[in-house]
């Protein structure tokens, strides 16, 4: 345990916090890569126009998991609400929003629905303590699985 400016932490919950993170922006970073590659791989040659608005959609197609969908909808036909584990990964994603944005606590936004995300932060393994999110080791492995099950999936249901 250390004592900071920002309350006491434990290492080993920040190390598990900093693999949940990880873990969950890989899914983030893979969605948005294959989106990329597949749409580049589409267009061969596409000039300076083309190119412009493909750099353009890449900016906004990443810019949040609701732009994230309705990209791969529309250029993909893929609905990532079919995953069988995106329930999992839009929950994950709160989950780490806490850690990043919130510093392990909720966020201002997320302490307006304190007891949803309560109830779907446990469904996923991941306790609180107040406003405080417990990332646990066995949460890390449950998320390690979720994760790596999104990305098959996503791999499979994108279109070459």
């Amino acid at each position: 345990m250390t004592d900071t400016l920002l309350g006491t932490y434990d290492s080993r919950l920040a190390t598990a916090e900093a693999a949940y993170l990880r873990l969950i922006s890989i899914d983030e970073a893979y969605c948005d890569a294959l989106s990329s590659y597949v749409l580049r791989g589409a267009i061969q040659n596409p000039g300076r126009y083309l190119e412009a608005l493909l750099s353009e959609h890449e900016v906004k197609a990443t810019s949040n998991w609701r732009e994230r969908q309705d990209s791969m909808t529309t250029f993909h036909g893929v609905r990532l609400t079919d995953c069988p584990v995106w329930g999992d990964v839009q929950t994950g994603t709160q989950i780490r929003n806490a850690v990043a944005h919130g510093l392990g606590t909720l966020t201002p936004r997320q302490r307006a629905k304190i007891r949803y995300h309560r109830e779907s932060f446990a469904a996923l393994d991941v306790q609180m303590a107040g406003i405080r999110v417990i990332v646990t080791f066995d949460a890390v492995l449950r998320c390690a699985t979720y994760s790596k099950q999104f990305v098959a999936w996503l791999d499979d249901a994108v279109p070459d």
